[in-house]
């Protein structure tokens, strides 16, 4: 049975369980990715606040 192999080598789960292995991905992944969104809702919110900023002018 083929698997999901990560980068590093190690099986992830077989191919025929792809939800499984996504779930996997982002356990393995979501502490890397926190930061990044956590910025990206940074920006969002400031980018909201120049815009309501400057319709009150």
């Amino acid at each position: 049975m083929p698997w999901f192999v990560a980068s590093t080598g190690d099986p992830l789960k077989p191919c025929h369980d792809i939800a499984g292995t996504v779930a996997e991905i982002a356990a393995r992944l979501g502490p890397l990715t926190e930061p990044a969104d956590t910025k990206c809702r940074r920006r969002r919110v400031a980018k909201v606040i120049r815009k309501v900023a400057r319709k009150e002018r």
